[in-house]
This record gives structure tokens, C-alpha cells and sequence, in this order.
């Protein structure tokens, strides 16, 4: 994992910006020590493309390990799937002990990331602060931006496998957020210069 936007030195302030606190190639590389020194208590996880590769009914064996390991360590007191899937996710969320939070009707509106209301949702259901909470996803716009807004520290993912879902080819999700991320990390390196 490497550090990206967030300073060691500095606390975490919400920001409404695309520049990920940390990155990491994969849910393996993530530093979960690291995290709990910061005081992360509860662990946000992004289902698709995060956890598991698109079109894939189940979670990888070596992802569910992993994260069952950190379920046993008892460094963090929740791990979290949080997800605009709306499908129902048991088959994901059993394996690793994970409670799941997915989109929920208010009125008329569909509330999901990145959206406040949906963030304070899930703080408010886990008892915690943003502060003490990581969201980590592979998606700048629902996971990194909506995590950074209220707050949270937030892990970038890169995509897990090689194909994408036919929406994201369709809509350039990848490139449009490949140029997003390029101009968060300019930003940043321009605010740190001054």
C-alpha cells in the first residue's frame, strides 16, 4: 500500500476531492497494521471489482483467506461490504463475516455511494465516527470521493482481472477515471509546493 494523498503527520479533515488517501494494486497489498494505527476500527469494502472479478458468483479463495485472517486478528471491530449492487450478496458477505450496506429507497430517491446521506447511513448503523473508519473500493467517484467527503480515509484499489463490465467499456469508466485520478495527484502536487 502506498501512501498517497494523506500526510502521516496530519489527521484526516473531509475534503471533496478524488485523490485517495492510499493506494494499493490489490486487496493483498492493502496494510492493514497501518490502518489501525491511524485508528481505522471499522474496514468499508467495495464489492465489485475490488473483492471479486466482474461476472464472478464468488468470492476468490485467496481474498476470502486474507480477509479472514483480518476478521480473526481483531484489529478492527466491523468489516464491511458496501455496495450499489443491489442484488442480494449472502453468497459474498458469509464467506468473510461481513455485514453488507446497499442502496436504500428515501421517498422517491434511490440513496447509494456517493451519497452523504448513504455514508451517514452506514456510520450511524456501525456507531463510529468517519474518522475511525477506512472505505476502500476501485472507484474514484463512489468510493474515493464519497469516502473522502464525509471524511473517511480512503484506499484506492486498481480493478481486479482484466475485463470490465459492458457499461464501463460503454461509458469509459476506466479512462474517465484514470484522467480524474491524474489531475487529483497534479492538484495535490501543486498544494504541497506552495
Amino acid at each position: 500500500m502506498k501512501i498517497l494523498g494523506y500526510e502521516l503527520t496530519k489527521r484526516k479533515i473531509a475534503s471533496p476531492s478524488f485523490l485517495p488517501d492510499f493506494t494499493a494494486t490489490n486487496v493483498d497489498d492493502i496494510d492493514f497494521e497501518q490502518l489501525e494505527k491511524l485508528g481505522v476500527e471499522h474496514l468499508l469494502f467495495d464489492l465489485d471489482q475490488t473483492l471479486r472479478r466482474p461476472y464472478s458468483r464468488k468470492l476468490p479463495h485467496a481474498v476470502i483467506t486474507l480477509l479472514n485472517e483480518v476478521n480473526n486478528s481483531n484489529q478492527f471491530k466491523s468489516l464491511c461490504l458496501v455496495s450499489n449492487n443491489q442484488r442480494n450478496l449472502k453468497r459474498y458477505s458469509e464467506p468473510i463475516n461481513a455485514r453488507v450496506f446497499q442502496p436504500f429507497r428515501k421517498g422517491l430517491r434511490l440513496i447509494r455511494k456517493p451519497n452523504p446521506l448513504f455514508f451517514d447511513y452506514v456510520l450511524g448503523a456501525l456507531q463510529t465516527q468517519p474518522e475511525k473508519t477506512a472505505m476502500i473500493g476501485d472507484r474514484l467517484h463512489a468510493d474515493i470521493f464519497g469516502g473522502n467527503r464525509m471524511g473517511m480515509f480512503t484506499v484506492y484499489v486498481k480493478k481486479r482481472g482484466a475485463i470490465d463490465y459492458w457499461f464501463d467499456w460503454l461509458l469509459l469508466t476506466r479512462l474517465r477515471e484514470k484522467r480524474t485520478l491524474s489531475e487529483a495527484i497534479a492538484q495535490h502536487k501543486r498544494k504541497k509546493q506552495k
